[in-house]
């Protein structure tokens, strides 16, 4: 994984699948994914079931937000691995979110949404 400035964060992006890591504080994922590149090319979509990256923990496939294109979460460390055509769909997602929430999803409510889906 090569580190890849999507700012405000800096995301890991697989060299070989185009797939990227984003760790729970990185901020709101599909924002991120929105101005990330896109890469062409054949590439696994998940990594369902396999290991986290950052702890070995097994990856398990989870809707994003209780509503978008399904992703690869570690429940351990709540970290986020979407393929290549997982980033489009995320950035697809992103364009349909409404921009004026009644509850804008910083860091602090993100992290508190992956707990309660996590049922910590």
């Amino acid at each position: 994984m090569l580190p890849l400035d999507v700012s405000p964060a800096t995301v890991q992006r697989c060299q070989s699948c185009h797939g990227a890591w984003f760790d729970w504080f990185d901020g709101e994922t599909s924002g991120l994914a929105h101005r990330m590149p896109v890469l062409g090319g054949d590439a696994p979509r998940s990594r369902s079931g396999g290991a986290c990256p950052r702890d070995g923990g097994r990856l398990e496939s989870l809707e994003y937000l209780d509503g978008g294109p399904p992703v690869d979460r570690c429940p351990l460390c709540l970290g986020l691995f979407a393929g290549r055509a997982q980033l489009q769909a995320l950035a697809e997602f992103h364009e349909h979110m409404p921009e004026d929430s009644p509850e804008p999803i910083l860091r602090a409510s993100l992290l508190a949404r992956l707990w309660h889906a996590f049922g910590r």
